[in-house]
């Protein structure tokens, strides 16, 4: 079967109408799992109302006169197509080729363009993690300073995420591959929950499975509340009994200083964000004539002493800032 040669009018890309068996699934491709339910619908929609977007694709060899694609994007259309029994599908083809070589920048990609359909699994993106960082480890020739926090930026922005949601897929390396396959639902609908998961990360991994079981009676009589607590108190005490340096503040008070800032912008933005400055003002006099002198002057001095400290926090993030930012430059 020839392959045909169009142009897309909208992109100016190159679309070909590409045999089936001409078309290859990336090895590398960030998605391991495919539910049969789901690739069963987008047969069915393909079906009524026809392909909606192509495939991408990047010319990975030819062999015996004909020439294989691998595919970068739509391996689930892929599939439908093969249940429908089509002989070819049309593909948008990319400039560069792929041989098929592990590359973290295309699988961030992938990972991505699947998210915005069908999400990745936790165990997924967790081994993206790791990837992404070892990279960056790589790039910087062995040297792990910084090579973490710009693993993770890379990740959070492909996803469209903050840092903070990589960070805790960061934690989750540290879980056993057992308990990693218990983040995602199993064929029963059960599954480990994620903050759970992120507090026995935490915690030496030979111990993990059976500090899961010794909860479950927590579980069951306090709730997702008690035997959360319930592990994370006994993480704590089996690192520190081994003689490893716990951190002087918990995990805790690190969510509680950025809740915190979090609360004190939502505040001013209360108390000025929708008034202008005049009837802001008025507003704030007809409160403060209800006060006495002794009640100002407690809070005149709590807002200043507030601003005094936040001030100095402000001066320590501007730091840290311009150090990443050195960082990064550096790597360019």
């Amino acid at each position: 079967m020839n392959i045909e040669k169009t142009e897309s009018s909208t992109t100016g890309k190159l679309v070909l109408n590409i045999p089936l068996e001409q078309l290859l699934r990336d090895p590398h491709q960030p998605r391991k799992k495919f539910k049969e339910d789901e690739i069963e619908e987008l047969t069915t929609s393909i079906r009524s109302q026809g392909l909606q977007q192509l495939p991408t694709v990047n010319f990975a060899f030819k062999k015996d006169g004909k020439d294989y694609y691998y595919i970068k994007a739509g391996e689930r259309r892929w599939r439908a197509f093969m249940r429908l029994g089509k002989a070819a599908m049309e593909c948008v083809v990319e400039e560069k080729s792929y041989g098929g070589v592990r590359s973290s920048d295309r699988r961030l990609a992938q990972a991505a363009e699947n998210s915005s359909r069908i999400p990745q699994t936790h165990g997924e993106i967790i081994e993206l993690v790791e990837e992404v960082i070892q990279d960056e480890i790589k790039q910087r020739n062995g040297k792990q300073w910084g090579a973490v926090h710009a693993g993770l930026e890379r990740v959070a922005k492909a996803f469209g995420k903050k840092l903070g949601w990589a960070t805790n897929y960061q934690t989750l390396t540290g879980l056993v591959p057992e308990l990693r396959e218990m983040l995602d639902e199993d064929e029963k609908g059960d599954r480990l929950n994620f903050n759970v998961g992120i507090a026995l990360a935490r915690a030496p991994t030979d111990v993990q499975k059976q500090l899961l079981l010794d909860a479950e009676p927590y579980f069951k009589k306090g709730g997702h509340a008690a035997g959360y607590r319930f592990i994370v108190q006994n993480s704590r005490k089996i690192r520190e009994s081994r003689g490893e340096k716990i951190r002087g503040r918990s995990d805790t008070d690190m969510i509680r200083i950025g809740k915190t800032a979090d609360r004190l912008r939502k505040l001013a933005e209360g108390l000025c964000g929708d008034l202008r400055s005049t009837e802001y003002v008025e507003w704030v006099e007809s409160l403060l004539d209800k006060m006495c002198i002794s009640e100002i002057d407690v809070m005149r001095n709590d807002i200043k002493l507030g601003i005094q400290i936040f001030s100095e926090l402000l001066k320590i993030l501007e730091i840290r800032k311009a150090k990443h930012a050195r960082l990064s430059f550096a790597k360019r």
